[in-house]
């Protein structure tokens, strides 16, 4: 099960507090150690589990059944190539899985993250300590809403692995000096992992829009420039620590509205071969989508820069949550969105553009 919200809501603080109380009642931490483990004869990886009891009463078997990443946590655990442990066929998995949980690492311990009983959503090592969204986000959204007054949450994501949330503030809309029907928020991304899959990251992002024709995008952060990340943090004890990450992503997402007005009048050449280009860079946008543009593009003679990164933004928009995420941060990338934050804000005093630098 997952909640994904989005859109403006006058309670969407209270919407995600419930949420993550109702999640977190689903979840559970079970120390296991991996000689009491044994693989089952199924297709999917899961596990039985006997629960060494008083020696009065029978053992209890159990079974766990674990998602791809924690099969992946475990088997990296047991130091077992996975793409090797796939090519074997399921008796001989079966066999070396066994081998290896009941010699070499039989002492070893591991921390099964269950929801729902027997679903394993990640198996950590016993030194790595996950931050829980049910800790964090109360005190984030606290940091999120003192940081300024005019606070939107725009999206808020959770699933079995990661957590995203994305705000904008109004009070740091700028309209571009070129189009009146264009607007720019700076705002804030904030995203979490529960199974280890991430650490916890404060991030820029901007949401570009035309009024005219209600069309928006997100540009993001690569984590490279601008984008905080937290390890280890006591939220409580540590709030100027995430207050001080929000105040460094706004300020890099207002230099990169600066930069964004400027991208408005750069003029591409064939825009058909710059998708070719953008194609040799690109992980995270499917090549399926990039040779639909340049089919669609291949006549067309100039672009903007700006409206030529707007379309990869479309193109992506119906990608799963997170592999939008990524291609997102791609194109930031592209457009050399969030570097040389202290130079774009000199520039943006000597345009006079309107942008609250004061935070």
């Amino acid at each position: 099960m997952t909640l994904k919200l989005t859109g403006q809501c006058p309670n969407r603080r209270e919407q995600i507090m419930a949420y993550l109380t109702e999640f977190g009642q689903r979840c559970n931490d079970q120390t296991i150690r991996l000689g009491d483990l044994s693989q089952e004869g199924t297709s999917n990886f899961s596990l039985s589990y006997v629960n060494p009891k008083n020696s009065m009463e029978e053992n209890e078997l159990f079974i766990f059944n674990l998602s791809s990443h924690a099969e992946l946590q475990l088997l990296q655990r047991l130091k077992v190539p996975v793409s090797y442990f796939h090519r074997c066929p399921v008796n001989l998995q079966i066999t070396q899985t066994d081998h290896w949980l009941h010699n070499t690492f039989a002492n070893k311990e591991m921390t099964f993250r269950t929801i729902d009983g027997n679903q394993v959503r990640a198996a950590l090592t016993n030194r790595y300590v996950p931050m829980d969204d049910l800790v964090i986000f109360p005190e984030i959204l606290t940091s999120l809403a003192e940081a300024r007054q005019d606070l939107l949450i725009r999206s808020f994501y959770k699933d079995n692995d990661f957590t995203l949330l994305r705000s904008v503030y109004t009070d740091l809309t700028v309209i571009s000096p070129n189009d009146p029907n264009r607007h720019y928020w700076a705002g804030i991304e904030v995203r979490n992992s529960e199974t280890g899959m991430s650490a916890l990251w404060i991030s820029p992002v901007i949401r570009s829009g035309r009024t005219d024709i209600g069309v928006a995008y997100d540009f993001l952060d690569s984590n490279k420039e601008g984008g905080t990340r937290l390890l280890h943090v006591k939220p409580k004890e540590d709030r100027e620590t995430i207050d001080n990450a929000i105040k460094t992503a706004l300020k890099t997402a207002q230099a990169a509205i600066s930069h964004l007005i400027q991208m408005e009048s750069v003029v591409i050449e064939n825009p058909a071969q710059e998708l070719k280009n953008f194609a040799e860079i690109t992980d995270h946008v499917p090549n399926r989508l990039i040779d639909i543009l340049i089919t669609e593009y291949e006549h067309t003679l100039q672009m903007k820069k700006l409206a030529f990164a707007e379309v990869i933004l479309n193109a992506v928009k119906d990608l799963p949550v997170f592999s939008k995420r990524m291609a997102e941060a791609e194109v930031g990338r592209y457009l050399n969105l969030f570097e040389d934050t202290d130079e774009r804000i000199d520039a943006i005093l000597e345009n006079h553009i309107t942008v609250n630098t004061s935070l």
